[in-house]
């Protein structure tokens, strides 16, 4: 594309970077603008919001009648089918459950959420911190979809709850029964309560007359207090507790704010937000942007899940959109989406300043369709922010704050952050210090060791490499994970998050992730998921099974010519695929292979698909291996051609 169209302004900074080089030969990089003044605590930014902009709403959910049913019908307004609760209003009932936490828990016991994000979710959580107790929102997985309960019952025994709030007590009821709830009570909002469980509605707590107590607790909140303890997925052992304080969280919305400009009188930030709170980007950046801005957070009760996207893209249609966060795979469904569909593409960008993006890079293809899009509809391209962070910093590290055409970028330190990187091969170790890094994870003194060096710099486990090591100011790159890459058999080193970055962008879009195999094997393989709606469409098949697109002569052959196109350009061993093969289950979140933000766990997969993996490399491979990627295929079997 040439001749392109401006980006939509936004007042945004320009990049600035300090490079410092260590006798050691590592590097030390911060930013040189100081950050704006961070509020003390989450709740001090949540009482200034709601002096400032009482009556604009905070959140907004569907189908949650019972929110009004079993609490104050002030705490929410109808418009349409959504239900909305106002600044003042969940100040006031939040007021209401801290007095109920004071009432019924020790000082800054723990309480554990066991629920999918909901207008009472959101309750919990700022009551909690308001009465001071530290708050652990657990992913549903682990009492939803486990048979065993394992890491419940290992989370439990960690925190010691005094209360666990769940959404509906019908539906977690069999998890609860499997914890030992002696000294521990449980909050509900819906549902029946099953026999032998202490309970109390979430409707009743909402009641409690509030005392002077609640404003001495709020006024008692240290910014070293612990605000939430987020536990990481745990796919490889039991989960990490890590700790976020309210400085960690208030420190990282303070910094983004000195480089990203948001109108907040004006033009404050309207999400529309799937991603679970139980997650550090979801639950920590995302609703406190809202807060500190006075936006309004829409909870989308779709997800990025066949059968379940159709309400995403629905609820884009009805939610006034200025901004727009997610992953990457759910704007390849979404760009797919919004090429057939004139009325969803004119919504989403009626109203739209930027987007943004995290958990992975984006595929360059995903983000020129994109792009495309918006010049049709607007006439202008649409500025994509991307960051890096991790639960242990509160969620962002290093930004992308300025338009950008390439992907690829996880920008530079946010104001207030210091960078060491450390040399490794050809690229660097990211260690991270700043007022946004967790203290620590949560009793667990020996790891806490291990990953803090004696200049208190948290070791990520993160790889990156400067985009042009000449001109810093064009930011860093992601070069995936320390402990992901591996040996080939021959002992080339193989880097999997680049490769693995190509060769999403060569399949686009007809793929919607991959694995790559080969370690201490002779050569590098792929394992396949097919992105199957975009697969029905192109080649017009609706009705076609998951086993039956997999085996289509027509679809093998328009992968195989991706391949072969890829390994035209990257033809060492340490890149080239040599043989592939199609899955037709999809990844599983209940075993770790897929997390609740569609990461693939590239190791997890690869141990519990041992048998797909021993296909790639059998003597003799069988049909469904896709092998010889060295050959063109003719264009005849691989039309028709993918927009």
């Amino acid at each position: 594309m040439t001749d392109l169209p401006p980006f939509k302004e936004n007042l945004w900074a320009a990049p600035s970077v300090n490079v410092q080089r260590c006798d050691d030969g590592s590097l030390l990089v911060d930013c040189d603008r100081e950050p704006q003044r961070s509020y003390h605590n989450v709740i001090e930014m949540l009482q200034r919001t709601v002096a400032k902009y009482p009556q604009r709403h905070f959140m907004a959910e569907k189908r949650a009648d019972r929110f009004g049913e079993q609490a104050s019908r002030a705490a929410r307004q109808k418009e349409t089918d959504w239900t909305f609760v106002t600044y003042e209003a969940i100040d006031k009932q939040t007021d209401a459950l801290a007095q109920w936490f004071l009432d019924n828990t020790q000082p800054q016991a723990n309480v554990m959420i066991l629920s999918h994000n909901t207008l009472e979710h959101a309750a919990v959580n700022l009551a909690g911190m308001k009465a001071r107790c530290p708050i652990a929102p657990i992913s549903p997985n682990y009492s939803l979809l486990s048979k065993d309960f394992n890491k419940l019952k290992a989370i439990f025994a960690k925190l010691e709850p005094q209360v666990i709030f769940v959404q509906n007590i019908s539906q977690y009821g069999r998890a609860l029964k499997a914890l030992p709830l002696e000294h521990c009570v449980v909050l509900y909002a819906e549902g029946e309560v099953p026999a032998g469980i202490n309970a109390i509605a979430f409707a009743d707590a909402v009641r409690t007359a509030v005392t002077s107590q609640v404003t001495d607790a709020i006024q008692a909140i240290q910014g070293d207090d612990i605000a939430k303890i987020l536990f990481t997925s745990g796919s490889t052992g039991e989960p990490k507790g890590v700790v976020n304080t309210h400085t960690n969280l208030c420190f990282t919305q303070a910094s983004l704010l000195t480089v990203i400009d948001v109108d907040e009188e004006n033009n404050p930030p309207i999400l529309l937000d799937w991603m679970p709170w139980h997650h550090t980007y979801g639950g920590n950046q995302n609703v406190h942007r809202v807060i500190k801005s006075g936006g309004t957070l829409y909870i989308d009760d779709g997800k990025p899940l066949p059968g379940m996207f159709e309400k995403t893209l629905n609820n884009i249609k009805t939610v006034p959109l200025n901004c727009y966060t997610t992953v990457p795979a759910v704007y390849a469904l979404l760009v797919d989406a919004m090429e057939r569909d004139d009325a969803l593409r004119e919504a989403f960008f009626r109203h739209m300043d930027w987007c943004s993006y995290g958990g992975s890079d984006m595929p360059q293809e995903t983000f020129d369709h994109f792009q495309q899009l918006a010049i049709r509809e607007t006439g202008k391209r649409i500025s994509m922010i991307t960051a890096l962070g991790a639960t242990e910093s509160a969620a962002v590290t290093t930004i992308v704050h300025w338009p950008t055409t390439k992907m690829g970028s996880i920008g530079l330190p946010i104001p207030g952050t210091k960078l060491k990187l450390m040399p490794k091969d050809d690229k660097y170790e990211l260690c991270v210090k700043g007022p946004q890094i967790t203290p620590g994870y949560y009793q667990a003194d020996a790891l806490n060791k291990q990953v803090f060096d004696s200049e208190g710099f948290f070791h990520t486990g993160d790889a990156v490499r400067w985009l042009d090591p000449e001109q810093p100011e064009k930011g860093l790159q992601f070069a995936g994970r320390v402990s992901e890459d591996f040996k080939l058999l021959n002992g080339t080193w193989v880097h999997t998050s680049m490769l693995r970055i190509d060769l999403q962008s060569v399949l686009a879009p007809l793929v919607f992730d991959v694995v790559i195999t080969g370690q201490d094997k002779p050569y590098l393989g792929l394992l396949i998921w097919l992105n199957e709606d975009v697969v029905k469409r192109v080649f017009g098949m609706p009705d076609a099974t998951s086993e039956e697109l997999a085996a289509h002569p027509r679809v093998i052959a328009r992968i195989r010519q991706s391949l072969y196109e890829h390994n035209i350009q990257h033809s060492g061993a340490s890149t080239r695929i040599e043989r592939a093969r199609i899955l037709t289950t999809p990844p599983s979140m209940d075993t770790g292979e897929m997390s609740d933000k569609r990461s693939i766990n590239q190791r997890k997969v690869q141990v519990l698909r041992a048998n797909d993996v021993a296909a790639l490399y059998a003597d003799e491979p069988d049909d469904s291996v896709l092998s010889d990627l060295r050959s063109p295929q003719s264009q005849s079997a691989v039309s028709p051609v993918v927009n």
